[in-house]
Protein backbone atom coordinates (compact mmCIF):
# COMPACT_ATOMS: atom_id res chain seq x y z
CA UNK A 1 0.00 0.00 0.00
CA UNK A 2 1.21 3.22 -0.79
CA UNK A 3 2.16 5.67 2.16
CA UNK A 4 0.88 9.11 1.81
CA UNK A 5 2.90 11.70 2.80
CA UNK A 6 2.55 14.59 5.85
CA UNK A 7 2.04 18.55 5.47
CA UNK A 8 5.93 19.84 4.37
CA UNK A 9 7.27 16.30 4.05
CA UNK A 10 7.08 15.32 7.77
CA UNK A 11 6.97 12.18 8.96
CA UNK A 12 3.75 10.77 10.07
CA UNK A 13 2.94 9.72 13.86
CA UNK A 14 5.00 6.47 13.64
CA UNK A 15 8.10 7.99 15.00
CA UNK A 16 8.19 10.99 12.53
CA UNK A 17 8.17 14.51 13.65
CA UNK A 18 5.39 16.29 13.76
CA UNK A 19 4.88 20.30 12.79
CA UNK A 20 3.69 20.99 16.34
CA UNK A 21 6.89 19.57 17.87
CA UNK A 22 8.75 21.54 15.09
CA UNK A 23 6.83 24.60 16.34
CA UNK A 24 7.94 24.08 20.19
CA UNK A 25 11.52 23.56 19.78
CA UNK A 26 11.57 26.52 17.74
CA UNK A 27 9.39 28.77 20.69
CA UNK A 28 12.17 27.09 22.85
CA UNK A 29 14.61 28.35 21.26
CA UNK A 30 13.39 31.93 20.63
CA UNK A 31 12.71 32.05 24.69
CA UNK A 32 16.50 30.80 25.54
CA UNK A 33 17.75 33.63 22.93
CA UNK A 34 16.04 36.37 24.88
CA UNK A 35 16.65 35.22 28.17
CA UNK A 36 20.65 35.01 26.96
CA UNK A 37 20.23 38.43 25.12
CA UNK A 38 18.57 39.93 28.53
CA UNK A 39 20.96 38.63 30.76
CA UNK A 40 23.88 40.37 28.69
CA UNK A 41 21.92 43.63 28.60
CA UNK A 42 21.69 43.01 32.26
CA UNK A 43 24.77 42.60 32.83
CA UNK A 44 26.16 45.53 30.57
CA UNK A 45 23.87 47.86 32.45
CA UNK A 46 24.81 46.47 36.31
CA UNK A 47 28.58 47.04 34.95
CA UNK A 48 27.75 50.15 34.33
CA UNK A 49 26.12 51.23 37.47
CA UNK A 50 29.22 49.70 39.33
CA UNK A 51 31.40 52.00 37.00
CA UNK A 52 29.48 54.69 37.93
CA UNK A 53 29.53 53.97 41.61
CA UNK A 54 33.04 53.49 41.39
CA UNK A 55 33.63 57.16 39.48
CA UNK A 56 31.68 58.39 42.72
CA UNK A 57 33.76 56.71 45.18
CA UNK A 58 36.67 57.73 43.61
CA UNK A 59 35.67 61.72 43.40
CA UNK A 60 33.81 61.42 47.35
CA UNK A 61 37.28 59.96 48.31
CA UNK A 62 39.21 62.94 47.08
CA UNK A 63 41.03 65.10 49.74
CA UNK A 64 39.01 67.82 49.65
CA UNK A 65 35.77 65.82 50.48
CA UNK A 66 37.50 63.63 52.96
CA UNK A 67 37.77 66.89 54.72
CA UNK A 68 34.32 67.94 53.77
CA UNK A 69 33.10 64.25 55.43
CA UNK A 70 35.54 65.09 58.36
CA UNK A 71 34.02 68.02 58.96
CA UNK A 72 30.38 66.63 59.32
CA UNK A 73 31.38 63.54 61.67
CA UNK A 74 34.08 65.50 63.78
CA UNK A 75 32.31 67.41 66.79
CA UNK A 76 32.60 71.32 66.02
CA UNK A 77 32.23 72.43 69.50
CA UNK A 78 33.00 76.32 69.84
CA UNK A 79 35.56 77.27 73.03
CA UNK A 80 35.07 80.67 74.38
CA UNK A 81 37.53 81.83 76.96
CA UNK A 82 37.11 84.87 78.98
CA UNK A 83 40.42 86.64 80.11
CA UNK A 84 38.83 87.06 83.69
CA UNK A 85 35.45 85.41 83.69
CA UNK A 86 33.27 87.18 86.02
CA UNK A 87 34.92 88.00 89.20
CA UNK A 88 34.53 91.68 91.70
CA UNK A 89 35.18 94.79 90.37
CA UNK A 90 34.58 98.61 92.49
CA UNK A 91 32.34 101.06 92.80
CA UNK A 92 34.13 104.29 91.55
CA UNK A 93 33.75 107.35 94.37
CA UNK A 94 32.93 109.30 90.82
CA UNK A 95 31.33 108.59 87.84
CA UNK A 96 30.31 105.17 86.98
CA UNK A 97 31.92 102.01 87.38
CA UNK A 98 33.79 99.73 84.35
CA UNK A 99 33.92 96.24 83.60
CA UNK A 100 35.85 94.14 80.87
CA UNK A 101 37.19 90.88 80.14
CA UNK A 102 39.20 89.68 76.92
CA UNK A 103 37.22 87.10 74.63
CA UNK A 104 39.12 84.46 73.08
CA UNK A 105 37.23 81.80 70.90
CA UNK A 106 38.24 78.70 68.50
CA UNK A 107 36.82 75.37 67.69
CA UNK A 108 37.93 71.89 67.78
CA UNK A 109 37.98 71.02 64.35
CA UNK A 110 40.60 72.41 62.45
CA UNK A 111 38.81 72.70 59.39
CA UNK A 112 36.34 74.73 60.82
CA UNK A 113 36.74 78.55 61.56
CA UNK A 114 34.90 81.26 63.66
CA UNK A 115 32.98 83.25 60.67
CA UNK A 116 31.48 86.10 63.34
CA UNK A 117 31.59 86.99 66.74
CA UNK A 118 28.71 89.14 68.30
CA UNK A 119 28.36 90.46 71.84
CA UNK A 120 25.53 91.67 74.56
CA UNK A 121 25.56 92.67 78.25
CA UNK A 122 22.82 91.66 80.33
CA UNK A 123 21.64 92.31 84.36
CA UNK A 124 20.62 88.82 84.56
CA UNK A 125 20.75 85.71 83.20
CA UNK A 126 17.89 85.64 80.22
CA UNK A 127 19.73 85.59 76.78
CA UNK A 128 19.50 88.69 74.84
CA UNK A 129 17.02 89.42 72.20
CA UNK A 130 19.88 91.64 70.15
CA UNK A 131 23.43 91.51 69.83
CA UNK A 132 26.29 94.66 69.65
CA UNK A 133 28.08 94.92 67.32
CA UNK A 134 30.45 92.13 65.52
CA UNK A 135 34.29 91.67 67.52
CA UNK A 136 37.35 90.11 66.41
CA UNK A 137 38.68 87.28 68.20
CA UNK A 138 41.14 88.54 71.05
CA UNK A 139 39.06 91.75 71.42
CA UNK A 140 38.33 93.32 74.64
CA UNK A 141 34.46 93.77 75.24
CA UNK A 142 33.94 96.41 77.93
CA UNK A 143 30.93 98.46 79.82
CA UNK A 144 31.67 101.54 81.18
CA UNK A 145 28.48 102.83 83.13
CA UNK A 146 27.34 99.98 85.35
CA UNK A 147 25.84 100.65 88.69
CA UNK A 148 26.43 98.77 91.91
CA UNK A 149 24.98 95.40 90.70
CA UNK A 150 25.59 92.10 88.58
CA UNK A 151 25.98 91.87 84.56
CA UNK A 152 26.66 88.83 82.43
CA UNK A 153 28.39 88.90 78.89
CA UNK A 154 27.19 86.72 76.20
CA UNK A 155 29.01 85.72 73.11
CA UNK A 156 27.19 84.77 70.02
CA UNK A 157 29.56 82.92 67.38
CA UNK A 158 28.70 81.63 63.73
CA UNK A 159 31.18 79.23 61.74
CA UNK A 160 32.30 79.12 58.46
CA UNK A 161 29.20 76.11 58.34
CA UNK A 162 26.56 78.28 59.81
CA UNK A 163 26.21 76.60 62.37
CA UNK A 164 25.72 78.99 65.68
CA UNK A 165 26.37 78.47 69.27
CA UNK A 166 25.68 81.18 71.96
CA UNK A 167 27.58 81.12 75.41
CA UNK A 168 27.55 83.09 78.71
CA UNK A 169 30.02 84.38 81.45
CA UNK A 170 30.22 83.76 84.51
CA UNK A 171 28.66 87.40 87.09
CA UNK A 172 30.27 90.52 86.70
CA UNK A 173 29.79 92.18 90.47
CA UNK A 174 29.85 95.54 90.75
CA UNK A 175 30.16 96.45 94.84
CA UNK A 176 30.92 99.25 96.97
CA UNK A 177 35.21 99.02 98.50
CA UNK A 178 36.38 100.71 101.62
CA UNK A 179 39.28 102.37 102.68
CA UNK A 180 39.82 102.17 106.56
CA UNK A 181 42.18 104.61 108.35
CA UNK A 182 42.76 104.29 111.66
CA UNK A 183 45.48 105.64 114.15
CA UNK A 184 48.87 104.93 115.99
CA UNK A 185 51.27 106.85 118.10
CA UNK A 186 51.54 109.61 120.48
CA UNK A 187 48.91 112.73 119.06
CA UNK A 188 51.15 115.01 121.66
CA UNK A 189 54.72 114.05 119.94
CA UNK A 190 53.95 113.36 116.29
CA UNK A 191 54.18 112.35 113.43
CA UNK A 192 51.11 110.16 113.59
CA UNK A 193 51.27 107.13 111.94
CA UNK A 194 47.95 106.70 109.89
CA UNK A 195 47.29 103.11 108.82
CA UNK A 196 45.25 102.30 105.74
CA UNK A 197 43.08 99.00 105.18
CA UNK A 198 42.25 98.95 101.33
CA UNK A 199 39.33 96.65 100.29
CA UNK A 200 40.68 93.41 99.30
CA UNK A 201 39.28 94.32 94.94
CA UNK A 202 41.46 97.53 95.17
CA UNK A 203 44.62 95.87 93.96
CA UNK A 204 46.21 98.59 91.98
CA UNK A 205 48.10 102.05 92.03
CA UNK A 206 47.98 102.86 96.01
CA UNK A 207 49.22 106.73 96.93
CA UNK A 208 48.22 108.71 99.72
CA UNK A 209 49.24 112.34 100.76
CA UNK A 210 48.65 114.82 103.23
CA UNK A 211 48.19 118.33 103.48
CA UNK A 212 46.62 121.21 105.75
CA UNK A 213 43.65 121.58 102.87
CA UNK A 214 42.09 118.53 100.95
CA UNK A 215 43.64 120.32 97.90
CA UNK A 216 46.89 119.88 99.36
CA UNK A 217 46.73 116.43 100.36
CA UNK A 218 45.49 115.01 97.43
CA UNK A 219 48.19 116.94 95.57
CA UNK A 220 51.03 115.81 97.67
CA UNK A 221 49.89 112.30 97.15
CA UNK A 222 52.50 109.83 96.38
CA UNK A 223 52.87 105.84 95.88
CA UNK A 224 52.88 103.94 98.94
CA UNK A 225 54.21 100.69 99.49
CA UNK A 226 50.64 98.10 100.51
CA UNK A 227 51.51 94.57 102.18
CA UNK A 228 48.24 91.91 102.38
CA UNK A 229 46.15 95.19 101.53
CA UNK A 230 48.29 97.09 104.04
CA UNK A 231 50.40 100.53 104.36
CA UNK A 232 50.50 103.87 106.14
CA UNK A 233 51.41 107.38 106.54
CA UNK A 234 52.83 109.68 108.70
CA UNK A 235 51.01 112.94 109.30
CA UNK A 236 52.95 115.81 110.83
CA UNK A 237 50.12 118.40 111.65
CA UNK A 238 46.47 118.76 112.02
CA UNK A 239 44.87 119.01 108.23
CA UNK A 240 43.76 116.27 106.04
CA UNK A 241 44.64 112.72 104.59
CA UNK A 242 44.29 111.76 101.51
CA UNK A 243 44.27 108.10 99.24
CA UNK A 244 43.39 106.43 96.84
CA UNK A 245 43.47 103.02 94.84
CA UNK A 246 41.75 101.50 91.82
CA UNK A 247 40.82 97.95 90.95
CA UNK A 248 42.17 95.50 87.70
CA UNK A 249 40.42 97.77 85.48
CA UNK A 250 41.05 101.38 86.82
CA UNK A 251 37.83 101.98 88.81
CA UNK A 252 39.15 104.75 91.25
CA UNK A 253 38.44 104.62 95.13
CA UNK A 254 39.03 107.43 97.44
CA UNK A 255 39.01 108.74 100.61
CA UNK A 256 39.72 112.03 102.30
CA UNK A 257 39.92 112.27 106.10
CA UNK A 258 40.09 115.07 108.62
CA UNK A 259 42.46 114.97 111.03
CA UNK A 260 42.15 117.55 114.23
CA UNK A 261 43.85 115.91 117.85
CA UNK A 262 47.51 116.30 116.56
CA UNK A 263 48.87 118.37 120.02
CA UNK A 264 52.69 119.89 119.11
CA UNK A 265 52.23 123.08 120.45
CA UNK A 266 52.90 123.93 124.33
CA UNK A 267 50.89 125.74 126.40
CA UNK A 268 50.85 129.40 126.40
CA UNK A 269 51.09 131.54 130.15
CA UNK A 270 49.97 135.14 130.13
CA UNK A 271 51.95 136.80 132.80
CA UNK A 272 52.50 140.74 134.61
CA UNK A 273 55.71 141.89 133.76
CA UNK A 274 55.28 144.57 136.42
CA UNK A 275 54.29 141.67 139.14
CA UNK A 276 51.29 140.35 140.49
CA UNK A 277 49.66 136.93 142.13
CA UNK A 278 49.31 133.95 139.64
CA UNK A 279 47.95 130.22 140.34
CA UNK A 280 49.44 127.47 138.67
CA UNK A 281 47.11 125.15 136.62
CA UNK A 282 47.94 121.55 136.30
CA UNK A 283 46.86 120.05 132.77
CA UNK A 284 46.04 116.68 132.64
CA UNK A 285 46.65 114.45 129.52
Amino acid sequence: MKKEKNFLGLKNENGSITLFVLIAMLFFLIIVWGIYFGSQNKLQTQTSEIDEIKRNYEKETSIENMNSIYDNIVNSTVSIEFSSNGGEFAMPTENKAKIETKVNTKTENVNIIIDKIYYQWTENREKPESWEEEIKDGDTVSKEDCEIGSYYLWIKVIDSKGKEEIHSSKEFKVREANIEISYEGNIINPPLNAKIKFDSILTKNYKAGEGTTEELAKSTKKAIEVNNNEGNINVLENGYIYVEATDDVGNLVYKIEKIENIDNKGPEIEYDPNGGNYELNYIYI
